[in-house]
């Protein structure tokens, strides 16, 4: 179990019962490698770390690619090639986060879900008071 798996299952709720699912950015495969086995569906990782992806193979990915670069290169994949893809504590690490965000859009079918997570290390008091520094 870890903290995400709740918010993940809610989604995967949510979107219905996908038939396949893309983690781009899935590390080492912990957050979820589980997802295969309850969902019932095609699971693929992609990452940026060789080592890491060394590490997935030990779990129930149907694929795993690597990706040297998420903020220039395109992802693997074929326009709309999922129903469900993942991108956790990732874009804040890229230069140009702006491209993977158009390849997630890339691959994901029409009616399809993207879930993305960026962590948030700021107090909720730092946060609205930078939103409203902002707009002054």
């Amino acid at each position: 179990d870890n903290y995400f798996k709740p918010v993940l299952l809610e989604a995967l709720e949510h979107s219905g019962k996908p038939r396949s699912v893309c983690d781009v950015g899935c590390g080492n495969g912990l957050f979820t490698g589980w997802i295969k086995d309850h969902a019932g569906c095609r699971l693929v990782g992609v990452d940026g770390s060789e080592y890491a992806l060394k590490k997935t193979k030990q779990l129930n990915f149907d694929e795993l690619h690597h990706i040297e670069d998420f903020s220039n290169d395109n992802l693997p994949f074929k326009d709309e090639s999922f129903d469900f893809v993942i991108n956790k504590d990732v874009l804040e690490h890229l230069l140009n986060p702006e491209n993977l965000v158009h390849e997630i859009a890339r691959i994901t079918r029409i009616g399809g879900f993207a879930l993305i997570h960026v962590p948030n290390h700021f107090p909720n008091f730092r946060t609205i008071e930078v939103a409203f520094q902002e707009h002054n």
